[in-house]
């Protein structure tokens, strides 16, 4: 009983600060960008996040349940799986790709699609990497990794914060 109560304890610490991070990072960019750029990234951010899930098809809780079924007999499902997302990630990245370039056909804001496409990659790494660290049952890894994307988020977020670089200023010298 303490031990599951100590696990979700830090996967809900983990959480909170995932959540702190995103939500101070989304402040700064707010703060430092003019409205049309801080407009324009979230408009790609948010065409990213949404076929994000694309990508990673759900492969991630479909271990979680195949292992659940059949306990580490479920193995036999995750080179299958690792091929369909070998598949899936450049149907991803080619729909982000075409989508952004008819809704925002400028040459710098392309760039930004480009330069925020490896988000999708990452959501992929992000989802096997926590199935895994579920059936492992290393909560505290399963935290840290979570924490991976808020994290680098801020970092890029502060550079822009702190160096006054508005969104085409990063697009030009991609």
């Amino acid at each position: 009983m303490l031990r599951a109560l100590r696990s979700v304890s830090v996967i809900w610490m983990g959480m909170l600060l995932a959540a702190g991070l995103s939500f101070l990072s989304q402040v700064m960019l707010a703060r430092s960008l003019p409205r049309s750029d801080y407009g324009l990234f979230s408009a790609i951010s948010n065409l990213i996040l949404i076929i994000a899930p694309l990508a990673t098809l759900g492969v991630g809780n479909y271990w979680l349940k195949k292992y659940g079924q059949n306990g580490w007999a479920g193995q036999h499902w995750v080179k299958p799986s690792a091929k369909l997302l070998m598949m899936s990630v450049p149907v991803s990245l080619f729909l982000v790709i075409v989508i952004g370039s008819f809704a925002w056909p400028e040459p710098e804001s392309g760039k930004l699609v480009y330069f925020l496409c490896p988000i999708i990659i990452m959501r992929v790494f992000s989802d096997t990497a926590s199935s895994r660290f579920q059936l492992e049952e290393r909560f505290f890894m399963l935290a840290v990794w979570r924490l991976i994307p808020p994290i680098g988020r801020l970092m890029v977020v502060s550079v822009v914060f702190f160096n006054g670089f508005g969104i085409y200023d990063l697009a030009k010298d991609i």
